[in-house]
C-alpha cells in the first residue's frame, strides 16, 4: 500500500464498486487477498506508509503532538461525521448490514478515508481528548459502595497510566470488577462468579457502584449508577442521577467504544490464563474489536455472512448441477430412440414415394433407351454404305502385286540350287584337309615322346654310378671295432636299468610312509580344528552379550570401541560390564543371581587403577554421534553417560566373609551363595561382593514355601531367592530388631541367562593341546622322510638321464652297421642295372624315319586348302544373286500381305454392321414393348395415392435418377423399417416432459451461479478493504510485538490464518520463542509456562494498544511468574508506550513492583490500604501507621541522594 498522490484523494471522495467488474478485475483482487501485499513498504520519499496512516487525510502531513484548535475542531467534525456513520449504518453499510440476499445490483463501497485507496482505512481515529488530558469515554471517577471487599472507596484515576498497587487481598481486582459490573458488562467477563449477586460485600445487603466517564468535549461528564442486592440479580441503573435502563447504558459505553468484555483491552486477573486459551479466531475478532474502527468488526461480520452464504450456495449449486447432468444423461439416453421414432415416421413416407418413382424411373429410363437405339441403327446404315464405295480400287491392286510375287519366287529357286552344288563341292575338300591334318599331329607326339625316352635312359645311368661309388666307399671302412662298441654299450645300458629299478623302489617306500604320515597329520588337524571352532562357539557367548549391551546402551557402545583403541594409554585393565563379563555356571539360576544386582550395578565399568577411573570420568558428558547396532538400525546421537567403579582387588574384597558356613547354608536348603555360582576376573568379584553384596545373597532351586524365613532371619542373610520368588530381609533399628522380609515375583533374566561352560572350554583346550603335541611328533619325522624322497627323487632322474645318453649312443652304432649292410645291396643292384641300360640299341633311326613321315603329310594337305578356294569362290558369287532375288520376294510377299489384310479387315466391317443393324432391330422393338409395359404399371402404382405424395412424386420425377439407384434408395429404407422396432407414444411424452425439466434445471442452475459470482464478487469487493486493514494492522502489531521481545532476548511473531472462503476460521496466531535454538511456537494454555504465557499476553495487549483506540484498557496482575528481566523490560515499555501524548487511559493493577522502574509525570500510582489499620513492626523506625509521615521520609532521601 503506497501513498496516493492524487490531490482528489480525501476523505470526502467515494468510489462506487458493482458486482459488473471485469473478470480479470475479480481475479486481480482475488489474488490480491490470497497473498497480502507488504504494508510497511518505504515510499520513494523514505516515509513509511504508517507516517500516511497517521498523516493528515487533506494535507499529509504527520500529526503534531501539540494540537491546534484547528485541528481540534477537524478532529470534532471527523468524529461528529463517525457518529452519524454509526448511528447511519443504511446510508454507508447497507452491503454489510442487509438482509444478504444476493440480488445482482450495484452496492456502493464505504468511505475510504486514509489515500484515496481501496484497503486503506481508518482503523486508527484519533482520540477526542479534552484540555485535561481525558479522552471521551475514559474513566474519571470511580465510587464503591458495599462491593466486594470495600464498605466504601472513592478515587480519581489519571488519564494516562493508573497503576494500582497493594498487597495481596486489598481489593486491587475488585477496581477492575467494578468498571465491568459499572458499565453493564455481565459478570463472566471477571472469570469469577457469574451471579451478580455474588459481588456484594460479606456482612451487606447491598452494593452500589459509581463510574464517571469523560464525554465529549464541551459537554458534561456523563455518570453511571448501579445498585443490585444480595437478594437476587437485578440492577438500578441510573444516567446522571435520573433512572434508566441497562439497554441505554450499553449503547452510551458502546458508543464510546469501551471493550470489557474484550481480552485484548481488558484483562482481569482470572483471565490472563484465558487469553492463551483464545482459539486464534477469538484472537482475531477480540484485535479487530480493539482496533477502534468498527467498520472492521462490521467487514468481518459481512465477509463470514457471505462467506458462509457463497458456501452453502456452492453446496446448494453442487447439488442443482448433480440434478442437471443426471436430467441430461436420462434425456441424451432416451434422444435416440425418440429420433428413431420421427425417423421412422419420415421414412415410411420415403418409402411410398420411392415405391411410385421407381417406376417412374423405369418408364423414363426405357423411353431414353428407345431413342437412343433407333438413332444409333439409322447411323449404322449410313455407314456401311461409305465402306462400300471405298474399297473398288483396292482390289485391283491386289491382282497386281501378286503377279509380281510369282516372278520373284522363280528367279530364287535356281540360285538356290547352284549354291547347294557349291556347297557340296566345299564339303569335301574340307574332310581331305581335316584327315592331312590329324596325321600331321600323332606323328609329332611320337617323336616328343621318343624324346623323354632318350632322356629318362640316360638319367637313370648316372644315378646307377653315382650309387656304385657311394656304395663302394662304406664297404671299404673297417668293422670289427663297431661290433665291439656296441657289446659294450648294451652291458652298460643293462647295469643302469638295475641300479635305477633299484631307486625307484626306495622312492616308492619312502612314498607310502610319506602318505601315511599325511594321512595321520590331516587327522589330527582336523580334530583340531573341531576343539577351535568349540571354543570359538564359546567364546561367541560372551561377544553376543557384549552386542547386546552395545544396543542397549549408546554410552557403553562408545565406551567399549574406546577402550579398544587406547587400552595401551591405561595403567591397569579396566573390565568390561557384570552384564558382558559375569558367567553364570548353571543357566537355570541366571534369574534368581540377576535379581540380586540392579540394572546399573550390571552396566558398571570397573577400573583397578584409580588414575585409570579419573581418566574414564572425565570422559563423561560427551557427545556420541548417530550409529547403526547390530540389527542395521539407525540409532541417534546423544550424550555420553555410563557407571564407573573403582575396586580394590585383594582377599577380603574378593572373597569376603559369609554370613554362615556352607553346611549351614545347605541346611537351610539352599545351594550356595550367588558368588560361588558365578565365574568372572577377582576385580568384578570384587565390585560385585561390595555394591550387590553377592556373597551374602543366597540362591536356592526349591520353591519359596520350602524355606524357613525365620531361620533365615537368624544369620543376617540381607536377600534370599528361591526358584519361586525374590526375598529382602529388613531388620529394624529399634526395638527388638525383628525382621520384616518383602517378597516380589521373579523377573526374567535379562543379561546374565548367556551362560559360559567354563569346564567344557577348559576340556576342550586340554584336547587341543594335546592333538597340538602330537601334530609336533608326527611333522618331525615326516620334514626327514621327504628330504631322503627328494634324494631318491634326484638320483632316479639323473640315472634317466644317464639311460637317455646310452639310448643315444647305441642307437647311433646299430645305424653306423646297418649302413654297412645296405650299402652291399646296393652295389649289388645297381651295377646290374647299369649293365642293362648299356646293352640297350640307340633311337637315332627311329627319330630320323618319323621326321620323314612327317614332311609328306605337310604335302598332302596342300590340295584340299586348293579345292577349298576355288569352290569358295563360286559360292560368294551365287550367294549375291540369291540374297538379290531373297529381298524382291520378301518385299513381293510383304505388299501382298498388306493388300490383303486391308481387304479383309473391309469384309469384316461391312460384316460387322451387317449383324449390329440386325441386333439393333431386334432391341428397338423390345424396349418399345418394355416400355409400354412399364408405362401401364406406373400408372396402376400412383393410382390411389394421396395428393401429397402424388405431389412429391411429380415434383421429383423431373430430376429422378436411374431405377437401379431409386430401387437401391428403396431397399434402403425398407431394410431400415424392418430393423427398427416401434416407440412407444408414452415414452415421446416422458421425454417431452424431462426435455422441460432439464430446461428449468439449467436455468435454474445458470442462476445460481450468476448470484454465486455475484456473491463472491462482494466478497472480493469486501476484501478487498478488509483484507489490506487487517495485514496493516497485524503488520504493526506483529513488528510492535516482535521489537518487543527482542529487547527481553525472546522472538515473537503475530501472523493471520487464512481459510479462504471460510471466513469464521480467520484467526490470528501468537508465535513466541523463549530459547536460542528454539524454533518459533503458537502461544497456547499448556506449551509455554505461565510467566511466559503472561510475558506474551502483556507483550500482545501493549503492542495493540498504540493501534486501538479504546478509550481506556486494563490488566490485572499481568506480571505474575515473570523473570526480573522480563518484568523490568515489560514494565518500562509500558510506561513508554501508556504515557505517549497520543494515549488513552491504562490501568495496570500489581501487587508488586522492582526498584528503579521507569517513571513518567504522565503516569498516576494509586496505593490500596484496605482494612482498618496497617501493621506496625516492633522496630519504631519501620512504622507505617502515619503514610503521610512515611511518604515525607521517602521524598527526602531521595531528594538527598
Amino acid at each position: 500500500m503506497g501513498r496516493r498522490d492524487s490531490p482528489e484523494a480525501g476523505p470526502s471522495r467515494r468510489r462506487r464498486m458493482t458486482t459488473s467488474d471485469s473478470e480479470e478485475e475479480v481475479v486481480r483482487r482475488s489474488k490480491r487477498r490470497k497473498t497480502p501485499q507488504k504494508i510497511i513498504d518505504e515510499t520513494p520519499d523514505g516515509d513509511s506508509d504508517l507516517e500516511d496512516l497517521n498523516s493528515d487525510p487533506d494535507t499529509g502531513n504527520v500529526v503534531d503532538s501539540q494540537q491546534s484548535p484547528e485541528r481540534h475542531k477537524a478532529q470534532e467534525r471527523d468524529r461528529q461525521r463517525r457518529a452519524n456513520v454509526q448511528h447511519h449504518h443504511g446510508e454507508r453499510d447497507s452491503d454489510l448490514e442487509g438482509d444478504g440476499e444476493v440480488d445482482g445490483q450495484e452496492e456502493e463501497d464505504d468511505e475510504i478515508p486514509t489515500g484515496g485507496t481501496i484497503g486503506q482505512v481508518e482503523f486508527r481515529p484519533e482520540y477526542d481528548r479534552d484540555e485535561d488530558g481525558f479522552v471521551a469515554g475514559s474513566i474519571t471517577r470511580i465510587k464503591c459502595k458495599g462491593f466486594m471487599t470495600y464498605d466504601f472507596i472513592e478515587f480519581a484515576p489519571g488519564p494516562h497510566l493508573n497503576m494500582i498497587l497493594g498487597p495481596n487481598g486489598t481489593g486491587k481486582s475488585t477496581i477492575a470488577a467494578a468498571i465491568a459490573i459499572g458499565l453493564g458488562f455481565p459478570p463472566k467477563v471477571m472469570g469469577r462468579a457469574n451471579d451478580l449477586k455474588s459481588y456484594v460485600k460479606q456482612g451487606t445487603e447491598q452494593a452500589e457502584t459509581e463510574i464517571e466517564l469523560k464525554n465529549t468535549r464541551g459537554k458534561r461528564n456523563i455518570v453511571i449508577k448501579r445498585r443490585f442486592t444480595r437478594d437476587d440479580d437485578k440492577s438500578e441503573w441510573f444516567l446522571n442521577g435520573i433512572p434508566s435502563t441497562k439497554r441505554a447504558i450499553v449503547e452510551i459505553v458502546a458508543d464510546f467504544g469501551v471493550q470489557a468484555n474484550n481480552l485484548c483491552s481488558f484483562l482481569a486477573q482470572d483471565k490472563v490464563a484465558d487469553f492463551a486459551k483464545m482459539a486464534p479466531e477469538k484472537v482475531l475478532e477480540e484485535t479487530i474489536k480493539a482496533a477502534g474502527d468498527p467498520r472492521l468488526t462490521k467487514w468481518h461480520r459481512a465477509l463470514i455472512d457471505k462467506g458462509e452464504k457463497a458456501r452453502m450456495l456452492e453446496s446448494t449449486l453442487e447439488t442443482e448441477t448433480a440434478t442437471r447432468d443426471n436430467l441430461q444423461v436420462k434425456v441424451d439416453q432416451m434422444a435416440p430412440e425418440v429420433a428413431h421414432f420421427h425417423q421412422r415416421k419420415e421414412q415410411e413416407l420415403q418409402r411410398e414415394i420411392l415405391e411410385c418413382l421407381v417406376w417412374v424411373a423405369e418408364v423414363t429410363a426405357l423411353q431414353k433407351e428407345y431413342t437412343s437405339r433407333r438413332t444409333y441403327r439409322s447411323e449404322l446404315k449410313e455407314r456401311k454404305r461409305r465402306v462400300t464405295m471405298k474399297r473398288k480400287p483396292l482390289y485391283d491392286l491386289q491382282t497386281r502385286q501378286q503377279n509380281v510375287q510369282k516372278e520373284v519366287e522363280t528367279r530364287a529357286r535356281d540360285a538356290e540350287d547352284r549354291l547347294k552344288g557349291y556347297q557340296r563341292h566345299f564339303s569335301n575338300a574340307k574332310r581331305r584337309f581335316d584327315d592331312a591334318i590329324r596325321e600331321t599331329n600323332q606323328v609329332t607326339e611320337d617323336l616328343k615322346e621318343l624324346k623323354k625316352k632318350l632322356k629318362k635312359i640316360e638319367t637313370e645311368k648316372e644315378d646307377c654310378r653315382r650309387r656304385i661309388e657311394t656304395a663302394k666307399r662304406i664297404l671299404e671302412a673297417p668293422r670289427e671295432e663297431l661290433d665291439e662298441q656296441i657289446a659294450m654299450k648294451r652291458r652298460e645300458k643293462r647295469d643302469l636299468q638295475e641300479r635305477q629299478r633299484a631307486a625307484e623302489r626306495d622312492y616308492i617306500t619312502l612314498q607310502t610312509e610319506n602318505r601315511e604320515s599325511e594321512d595321520r597329520l590331516k587327522d589330527i588337524r582336523s580334530q583340531i580344528e573341531i576343539r577351535a571352532t568349540k571354543l570359538a562357539q564359546l567364546d561367541s557367548l560372551e561377544l553376543l552379550k557384549e552386542q547386546i549391551a552395545r544396543d542397549q546402551d549408546g554410552s557403553i557402545n562408545w565406551l567399549l570401541d574406546w577402550l579398544e583403541k587406547n587400552e595401551h594409554k591405561l595403567e591397569a585393565k579396566v573390565h568390561k560390564p557384570p552384564m558382558i563379563s559375569v558367567n553364570v555356571r548353571d543357566r537355570d539360576l541366571a534369574w534368581q543371581i540377576e535379581a540380586c544386582t540392579s540394572l546399573a550395578q550390571r552396566k558398571t565399568f570397573i577400573c583397578e587403577s584409580k588414575r585409570d577411573y579419573d581418566v574414564l570420568v572425565r570422559l563423561l558428558n560427551g557427545q556420541y554421534g548417530p550409529r547403526r547396532d547390530s540389527k542395521n538400525r539407525q540409532q541417534r546421537a546423544g550424550q555420553i553417560r555410563f557407571n564407573v567403579q573403582h575396586v580394590e582387588v585383594s582377599d577380603e574384597t574378593v572373597n569376603p566373609r559369609r554370613p554362615c558356613t556352607t553346611e549351614q547354608l545347605a541346611r537351610l536348603g539352599f545351594n550356595g551363595f550367588a558368588v560361588d555360582l558365578v565365574d568372572a576376573a577377582p576385580a568384578v568379584i570384587a565390585y560385585l561382593n561390595g555394591a550387590a553384596k553377592l556373597h551374602m545373597a543366597a540362591i536356592s532351586r526349591q520353591p519359596g514355601n520350602k524355606i524357613d524365613s525365620d531361620e533365615v532371619a537368624k544369620y543376617n542373610i540381607p536377600t534370599y531367592v528361591t526358584s519361586t520368588d525374590i526375598n529382602r530381609v529388613n531388620k529394624s533399628n529399634y526395638g527388638k530388631r525383628d525382621a520384616q522380609i518383602t517378597s516380589f515375583p521373579p523377573v526374567p533374566a535379562r543379561a546374565f541367562h548367556h551362560v559360559v561352560d567354563k569346564a567344557a572350554i577348559e576340556q576342550i583346550a586340554k584336547e587341543k593341546g594335546e592333538l597340538m603335541t602330537r601334530l609336533q611328533e608326527e611333522e618331525g619325522p615326516g620334514l626327514e622322510r621327504k628330504q631322503r624322497m627328494e634324494k631318491a627323487l634326484k638320483k632316479s632322474s639323473e640315472m634317466k638321464k644317464e639311460m637317455e645318453t646310452l639310448e643315444t649312443e647305441h642307437r647311433a652304432l646299430t645305424s653306423q652297421l646297418s649302413k654297412y649292410h645296405s650299402a652291399q645291396q646296393d652295389y649289388d643292384m645297381s651295377t646290374k642295372k647299369l649293365e642293362e641300360l648299356e646293352k640297350r640299341k640307340s633311337s637315332e633311326e627311329q627319330i630320323a624315319k618319323l621326321r620323314a613321315e612327317r614332311v609328306k603329310l605337310a604335302q598332302k594337305v596342300l590340295k584340299p586348302i586348293q579345292d577349298f578356294s576355288a569352290a569358295g569362290k563360286e559360292s560368294v558369287d551365287t550367294m549375291d544373286e540369291l540374297i538379290v532375288n531373297g529381298f524382291g520376294q520378301l518385299q513381293a510377299q510383304i505388299n501382298c500381305s498388306a493388300i490383303s489384310e486391308k481387304v479383309d479387315q473391309g469384309d469384316i466391317e461391312i460384316e460387322e454392321v451387317d449383324r449390329e443393324i440386325h441386333d439393333v432391330d431386334q432391341e428397338v422393338d423390345r424396349l418399345k414393348h418394355k416400355h409400354n409395359q412399364a408405362l401401364v404399371r406406373s400408372q396402376e402404382a400412383v393410382r390411389g395415392r394421396p395428393r401429397e405424395i402424388l405431389s412429391i412424386v411429380k415434383e421429383r420425377s423431373k430430376d429422378v435418377g436411374t431405377p437401379q439407384e431409386v430401387r437401391t434408395q428403396l431397399d434402403a429404407v425398407i431394410a431400415d423399417l424392418e430393423m427398427s422396432a416401434g416407440v412407444d407414444h408414452n415414452f415421446v411424452a416422458r421425454y417431452e416432459r424431462l426435455q422441460k425439466d432439464l430446461e428449468r434445471s439449467v436455468e435454474l442452475v445458470k442462476k445460481q451461479e450468476r448470484d454465486l459470482s455475484t456473491l463472491k464478487a462482494q466478497i472480493n469487493k469486501i476484501l478487498s478493504q478488509f483484507d489490506p486493514a487487517l495485514n496493516c494492522l497485524v503488520d504493526v502489531v506483529s513488528a510492535k510485538f516482535s521489537a518487543a521481545f527482542e529487547k527481553v532476548g525472546c522472538s515473537g511473531e503475530v501472523k493471520i490464518d487464512r481459510r479462504d472462503l471460510d471466513f469464521a476460521n480467520w484467526g490470528i496466531r501468537i508465535l513466541v520463542s523463549y530459547r536460542d535454538g528454539e524454533g518459533l511456537q503458537v502461544l497456547t494454555a499448556s506449551r509455554q509456562s505461565g510467566g511466559e504465557r503472561a510475558l506474551a499476553t502483556v507483550t500482545y495487549i501493549m503492542s495493540l494498544s498504540e493501534m486501538a483506540r479504546t478509550p481506556f484498557s486494563l490488566v490485572d496482575e499481568i506480571n505474575q511468574g515473570m523473570d526480573q528481566i522480563a518484568e523490568r523490560n515489560v514494565h518500562n515499555q509500558l510506561v513508554e508506550v501508556t504515557c505517549a501524548p497520543d494515549a488513552g487511559q491504562y490501568f495496570l493493577i500489581t501487587p508488586k513492583l522492582l526498584t528503579d522502574l521507569r517513571y513518567n509525570e504522565r503516569m498516576k500510582v494509586l496505593i490500596v490500604n484496605n482494612g482498618s489499620w496497617l501493621p506496625d513492626g516492633m522496630n519504631r523506625k519501620m512504622q507505617w501507621g502515619n503514610l503521610a509521615s512515611c511518604l515525607k521520609k521517602y521524598r527526602n532521601s531521595i531528594a538527598a541522594h
